[in-house]
């Protein structure tokens, strides 16, 4: 691995290539979550059209039965009367037109149900649309940002160590370097080098702490839709037993009445004829009251099925809502131990720059500072011996250990 005798530290971390990793899999989850939302909603609404049209099917059959059973009840007391084979193809008939018109009326509640299942699909999918192309423009602008705000930053500490190179080189007779900043020459970033693993050493502990935020939030989110659906189970089933009690209420009154009217009926000696009439008209009113109630709670169980598909709507919204501020903060914070690694390297290489230039060897400055090979020549020792307190190139040499001497061969200087 490049270590500070070698590499400049500024070149540790290449800032280009990991805001465009840690963004690419930002929008990557988004996309996820938000597709996982979309799916999960649309899901729901199909198993809840599902569950109405069973349930329609249901109440047809109920009411086709009790029509029969009506039928069956008038043809017993049309074969009691001497006149019954009349009343009895009267009644057949009236009660089988009762029997359509309830059919149709519990249909034409599904067919409402239907239109509006596939309305809130349609709703969805627009939703979905907009979302994904929200996430991808969010993610530009943030990535955009961090490559600028990032490249600003470098740019300037680089300005800073041209600067400083600039003036070693001058004191060595070179100004080529500040000619170069006097016509304005930019500096250019290094994009290609690889991130060193010392960089990112923090990037599975900033991970665990974010992904737990993301999980907290899940559940908070989860609690809520569960809450939630608990009402409106509770809601649903009320409305239920409600009905259930007004089929019953219905159900016993008709029988009530009828029994009253036998009563008066015989009271009053009515023909046999007028009661059949009568009779039939009751049978015929029951059967729509009782679709009648049916067809209102149809309504309410497709509303609630739909209002079911809504709290998971919601909770998907919620959670890729949650999931795109997180990991916004986890970006930023992935950036800013990377970049503070890489500014403690450079702290690290210029102290040791520095203490090593004391004694005339300016190697790991001029990496830091981006001299080239060129440049570090003019900084090469002298051959003959020195003055009083130094010490001869050979000497100097013999001293070195195989990791400088490796490094000074690489740069020119020996």
């Amino acid at each position: 691995m490049a270590n500070l005798y070698d590499t400049g530290a500024n070149s540790a971390f290449n800032e280009d290539k990991y805001i465009n990793k840690i963004y690419d899999s930002t929008l990557d989850s988004q996309n996820k979550v938000l597709t996982q939302g979309y799916e999960d909603s649309v899901n729901q609404l199909n198993a809840g059209q599902q569950q109405t049209r069973e349930q329609t099917s249901d109440y047809v059959k109920r009411a086709y039965v009790e029509g029969q059973r009506a039928a069956g009840t008038m043809e017993k007391s049309a074969a009691a009367n001497p006149a019954g084979v009349g009343t009895n193809a009267q009644a057949r008939l009236m009660l089988g037109n009762q029997n359509q018109v309830n059919k149709t009326t519990l249909q034409n509640q599904q067919n409402l149900a239907d239109q509006e299942y596939e309305r809130q699909r349609q709703l969805r999918g627009q939703w979905y649309a907009a979302e994904i192309k929200k996430a991808q423009a969010n993610n530009d602008m943030n990535r955009a940002q961090a490559l600028y705000s990032a490249a600003q930053a470098e740019e300037a500490q680089m300005r800073s160590f041209r600067q400083n190179a600039a003036v070693m080189m001058q004191k060595k007779g070179d100004s080529s370097i500040l000619d170069a900043i006097a016509k304005g020459e930019a500096v250019t970033p290094d994009t290609t080098s690889e991130t060193w693993d010392s960089v990112l050493k923090n990037e599975d502990s900033i991970n665990k702490i974010y992904d737990a935020q993301l999980e907290s939030q899940k559940q908070d989110a989860n609690l809520a839709y569960a809450q939630s659906l608990s009402d409106l189970i509770a809601k649903q089933a009320e409305a239920q037993r409600e009905t259930d009690k007004n089929l019953t209420a219905t159900y016993v009154d008709a029988l009530r009445k009828g029994r009253n009217y036998q009563e008066v009926q015989s009271a009053y000696g009515q023909g046999s004829g007028t009661a059949m009439q009568a009779r039939l008209a009751r049978e015929s009113g029951l059967a729509k009251k009782l679709t009648d109630l049916r067809t209102l709670q149809l309504g309410r169980d497709a509303a609630a099925q739909q209002d079911r598909a809504g709290l998971v709507h919601t909770l998907g919204s919620t959670i890729a809502a949650g999931q795109e501020t997180i990991n916004n903060k986890r970006n930023q914070a992935l950036y800013d131990a990377a970049e503070k690694e890489e500014q403690n390297l450079v702290s690290d290489q210029l102290f040791v720059g520095e203490q090593l230039a004391k004694k005339g060897d300016y190697s790991v400055l001029g990496k830091l500072y981006g001299l080239t090979p060129e440049q570090m020549k003019k900084f090469k020792r002298s051959s003959s011996g020195g003055g009083a307190g130094t010490i001869s190139y050979r000497t100097w040499l013999a001293n070195l250990s195989n990791a400088d001497r490796k490094t000074y061969k690489e740069a020119g200087l020996i």
